[in-house]
């Protein structure tokens, strides 16, 4: 009965081994890759939009 368990074990170890096969985790390189992004300009806050963000900050600072 141990001798038996002992085959299974192995076999089942040999299985898992055996099923597992090495994904390929980085798709292929292809040409056309755009290496250019367009940034867009940064927009200032306006002071009623500062006076808001102030007021959220203020409140979660005095919780």
């Amino acid at each position: 009965m141990k001798h038996r368990l002992i085959l299974a074990a192995i076999a089942l170890g040999v299985l898992t081994f055996a099923a597992c096969k090495k994904e390929n985790e980085v798709p292929p390189k292809q040409d056309g890759y755009i290496l250019n992004y367009a940034i867009p300009a940064p927009t200032f806050l306006t002071d009623d939009e500062r006076d808001i963000l102030d007021a959220k900050r203020d409140e979660w600072d005095n919780l």
